[in-house]
Order: structure tokens, then sequence, then C-alpha cells
């Protein structure tokens, strides 16, 4: 959802998120979730393009 509205020219902006360390350090991810991630966020740039697109400007109309 963020890279579509980064996209269609909204701003975005990150609120960070503090976790407990684990106490092994390691990831709880497999290496195919980490891989089709890869594959899904490539598949969202060929098809949608590498910047964002200039939004539409509106019209400020009074009744």
């Amino acid at each position: 959802m963020a890279y579509q509205a980064w996209i269609n020219g909204f701003r975005l902006g990150e609120v960070p998120i503090h976790f407990r360390n684990r106490r092994r350090a390691a990831s709880k991810l497999t290496f195919e979730e980490i891989y089709m991630a890869l594959v899904n966020f490539a598949a969202l740039r060929f098809r949608y393009g590498f910047r964002p697109r200039p939004r539409p400007a509106v019209l400020d109309e009074q009744p």
C-alpha cells in the first residue's frame, strides 16, 4: 500500500518500532520468504515503474 501511495505522489514517512533483541540473534524469516519478498518487490517495480507519477492538480471549486 505504501508503494501505491508513493507512485500516486503522496509523501511517506517512517515510524520506528523498537523490539527487544533476540537471544540467538537469528531471523525467523525463511530463505523462501525473503526470496518471495524480493520477487514481489521486483514485480511491483516492473509493473508500476521506477519513478512516482505526478499527482494531478486539484482545482478548488466553490458552489
